[in-house]
């Protein structure tokens, strides 16, 4: 019997240390595993960190851009509200020029339509009492024949030259619009 206890504890001794080598093998793969899971997470942590971060830094490179383009855009409205009431000034000013002004402006314009033959003369209304039918009688253009029409052109200084259908405006508003584009380029130039 005794041999019968010997092979019962000696199967049962083996039987014990296969099942701890199962246990020992379980408990490796286990921590293997646990391992595996912390690094995957830590390295997922890190991941979702860094996007995080970059996705605050690119929000807050937009809000940055939008800062610089909301104050270029304001910088830009008041720069050109202020060229706009310049331009408006100078046009005012324009309108209030001197009858002596207005005709020296004529006689500087009038040489150009040397042989021109018959053209009609219509007056800004702020220049009207500048150009009379006798001051025009008096200019001596070589083959220039000019009528001064009765009707004047509202709210404007100036005048406009009129053959057959063709308009030439020396209107002062029209002038001024013609060459806005200078004027403004020469006013950010001084002033900005």
């Amino acid at each position: 019997m005794t041999d019968l206890n010997n092979l019962t504890s000696k199967v049962l001794e083996e039987k014990k240390a296969s099942l701890q080598e199962e246990i020992d093998q379980a408990e490796q793969e286990v921590a293997d595993e646990v391992a595996t899971f912390e690094e995957e997470a830590a390295e997922q942590f890190e991941a979702d960190k860094k996007a995080a971060l970059e996705k605050i830094e690119r929000e807050k490179d937009i809000q940055q851009n939008s800062i610089k383009i909301e104050e270029r855009n304001e910088i830009l409205s008041l720069k050109q509200d202020y060229i706009k009431r310049i331009l408006d000034e100078a046009q005012t000013k324009m309108n209030e020029t001197s009858d002596d002004v207005v005709k020296q402006f004529a006689e500087q314009t009038l040489p150009q339509f040397e042989g021109a033959g018959q053209m009609t003369l219509t007056l800004g209304e702020h220049s009207q009492n500048a150009l009379t039918s006798d001051w025009v009688d008096q200019q001596a253009v070589s083959g220039l024949e000019l009528t001064v029409s009765d009707e004047t052109i509202a709210n404007e200084a100036g005048f406009v030259l009129e053959q057959k259908g063709i308009e030439y405006n020396f209107l002062f508003s029209e002038l001024l619009e013609a060459h806005r584009s200078q004027y403004i380029a020469e006013i950010n130039q001084k002033l900005f």
